[in-house]
């Protein structure tokens, strides 16, 4: 942390894993840069970090006290032709976006930031960050390179939050 504050953070496949080898750790994960660090009375220590690019983890280098590894950045979405799939799709999230807001008392600035983006990796990237996802399910998105892939992926999460939500619902009616 002293010197660039640069980070690799990986998820582990099994969070009851204590001590995670490498064969605990997924490969893709997110280069994150140190913010700020705050050390709590009782021992623990709060990282507030920002996500710059995707890795994947070629190789770990050995390490007594912590883990080290050989990473390579994963290529940025490629600013993409405009298409209709696309658009499409786009509209489509956004619309379940602010039809799930008021159900899951998902912030209304999401909104308003989901109505600015129009690239299908960002929007699928930052509509992932706000659902309450399983670890796997969120692993499964960082890993789809494919904008356009990544993007279908979310709305049908999105469809079958909205689904749960709406069953939720009824039978919250019906037991009253």
């Amino acid at each position: 942390l002293a010197g660039e504050r640069l980070l690799l953070l990986v998820a582990q496949r099994d969070s009851e894993t204590d001590s995670p080898d490498p064969d605990d750790l997924y490969r893709v994960g997110t280069i994150v840069t140190v913010m700020r660090v705050l050390r709590m009375p009782d021992g623990r220590v709060k990282v507030l970090v920002q996500g710059l690019v995707k890795a994947q983890i070629d190789s770990f280098i050995a390490q007594e006290r912590s883990m080290w590894a050989r990473v390579a950045a994963l290529p940025v979405d490629a600013e993409g032709e405009w298409c209709v799939e696309a658009e499409a799709l786009v509209r489509t999230v956004r619309a379940r976006v602010e039809e799930l807001l008021p159900l899951k008392n998902l912030p209304p600035e999401v909104l308003g930031v989901t109505a600015s983006v129009h690239d299908p990796g960002r929007l699928a990237d930052l509509v992932a960050s706000h659902l309450k996802l399983r670890l796997q399910e969120s692993q499964e998105i960082l890993e789809i390179s494919d904008p356009i892939a990544r993007l279908r992926r979310v709305d049908a999460l999105l469809r079958r939050e909205l689904e749960v939500t709406s069953v939720q619902a009824e039978i919250q009616s019906q037991a009253q």
